[in-house]
C-alpha cells in the first residue's frame, strides 16, 4: 500500500497506525511530519486507495480500531473519538451521554488553558515593551547635563595620584533603571506563577519547586546588584603623571605602563589583561574631559586600536572576562547546534532532564 496518493491531504506521508476492514481491505491513519493531523484512508484489498474520510480541518487522529458496527478514530488534541461506519461516512462520536458531557467538560479546560497560554504569550511582549517606554520616560525627564566645569584640581589627589572615580549621576541613573528592572521582573514573574498555577496539577514535587526556585532567583537578581553594587561602579582610575593605576573596586591598586594600556573608540579600555568598560547603558562611567586630559592623552599611538584589534590583543594577554564570555557564547552555540546535528544527543539530554526533575 503506498502512501503517495491523490487522496491525502498534502504531507501526509507516514503511517501510523491500521486496522482491518470489513471488506477485506484496511484501514490507514497517515500523518504528516510530526507523526499529526493525519488522514483516515481507506484501502481495498488490492493495496489502493479507494476513499479518505473528513474529519475536519482541525482533526488530529492519532489511533484507529475496529469496534462492533465500524472503525472509531481517536483524536486527543480535540477530546474526540469519532466512530465510522462501514462504508466510510462519518457516523457521529462514540460513548453515551454522559461519556460526551466528560469529553466536553475537558475541551472546556483545554479552551480556557489555551486562552491563559495567549496572556502569557503577550504578557511576555507586553512587560519588556512597556518596561523600555518607562526607561525611555525616565531618560526624559533627566536633567540635561550642562558644560561640564573641570575646577582647578578636578579629581582626588592621594600620595601623588589623581584619581579619576565613576561619576555619582551615572550611579543614580544605573540605579534607577535597575530599580524598574526589578519590578518589571517582578510583576512577569509573578504573573507567570498566576498563569501557570492553573496547571501545578500537572507537575511533579520536584518540578514545581525547581520552577519555583528560577523564577524566584529571576526576580531577586537585580535586587542583589542594588544591595551590592557592581565592581565595575566601583572601579577607579589615576595616574601620577607618568605611571598608570588602576583600583579595580576591591582597593588592592595595580600599576601600570602606559604603553600596556589599549584604547578602542573611547568604550573599552585593555589594562594588562583586564577589560575595563569605559561606557555603559547609562552613558560614560568616569567625566569624559577629565579622562581623556589624564589618562587618555598619555596613552601612546600604538595603543590606540579598532574594536578587532582591541579583541584580538585581550584573547593574546590571556583576558578573563574575554575568555568566559566566548566559553559562554560557545557552549551556548554547542547546546543549540548538537540537538540538530545529532537528534541522538537531544533524547539523551532530555532523558536526563526528566531524572533531575523527576517527570514521569
Amino acid at each position: 500500500m503506498r502512501t503517495d496518493n491523490s487522496l491525502l491531504r498534502p504531507g501526509r506521508r507516514l503511517p501510523m497506525d491500521l486496522a482491518p476492514s470489513p471488506g477485506g481491505g484496511w484501514w490507514v491513519l497517515i500523518a504528516r511530519d510530526g507523526m499529526k493531523e493525519g488522514d483516515v484512508v481507506l484501502f481495498g484489498a488490492d493495496g489502493n486507495a479507494v476513499k479518505r474520510i473528513d474529519l475536519g480541518p482541525d482533526s488530529d487522529p492519532t489511533q484507529i480500531a475496529i469496534v462492533p458496527g465500524g472503525l472509531l478514530v481517536a483524536d486527543p488534541s480535540r477530546a474526540a473519538l469519532t466512530r465510522i461506519a462501514p462504508d466510510g461516512s462519518v457516523a457521529g462520536p462514540w460513548g453515551d451521554s454522559a461519556f460526551q458531557a466528560e469529553l466536553g467538560g475537558l475541551r472546556e479546560s483545554r479552551s480556557l488553558w489555551s486562552t491563559l497560554r495567549l496572556a502569557a504569550q503577550v504578557l511576555l511582549v507586553a512587560l519588556p515593551l512597556a518596561g523600555v517606554f518607562l526607561l525611555w520616560r525616565l531618560g526624559e525627564r533627566l536633567p540635561i547635563p550642562g558644560p561640564l566645569a573641570i575646577p582647578a584640581s578636578p579629581t582626588p589627589v592621594e600620595k601623588g595620584i589623581r584619581w579619576l572615580e565613576v561619576r555619582p549621576e551615572f550611579r543614580r541613573r544605573a540605579r534607577k533603571m535597575l530599580i524598574v528592572m526589578l519590578a518589571i521582573i517582578c510583576g512577569f514573574s509573578g504573573a507567570a506563577v498566576l498563569i501557570y498555577a492553573w496547571s501545578w496539577e500537572g507537575f511533579s514535587r520536584p518540578q514545581v519547586i525547581f520552577l519555583s526556585v528560577i523564577l524566584a532567583a529571576t526576580a531577586l537578581a537585580p535586587l542583589v546588584l542594588l544591595i551590592r553594587p557592581p565592581r565595575a561602579w566601583r572601579t577607579r582610575l589615576g595616574t601620577d603623571g607618568r605611571r598608570f593605576f588602576l583600583d579595580p573596586g576591591n582597593g588592592k591598586v595595580e600599576e601600570h605602563e602606559f604603553s600596556e594600556l589599549a584604547i578602542s573608540n573611547g568604550q573599552q579600555l585593555l589594562i594588562g589583561r583586564k577589560l575595563i568598560a569605559l561606557r555603559l547603558g547609562p552613558g560614560a562611567l568616569f567625566a569624559e574631559e577629565e579622562l581623556r586630559g589624564t589618562i587618555l592623552a598619555r596613552i601612546p599611538p600604538s595603543g590606540r586600536v579598532n574594536a578587532v584589534r582591541l579583541f584580538a590583543r585581550a584573547l593574546g594577554r590571556g583576558s578573563r572576562e574575554l575568555w568566559a564570555v566566548l566559553i559562554i557564547v560557545v557552549i551556548g552555540t554547542a547546546l543549540l547546534l548538537l540537538p540538530k546535528l545529532f537528534p541522538a544527543v537531544a533524547a539523551y539530554f532530555k532523558a536526563i532532564a526528566e531524572q533531575l526533575l523527576g517527570a514521569k
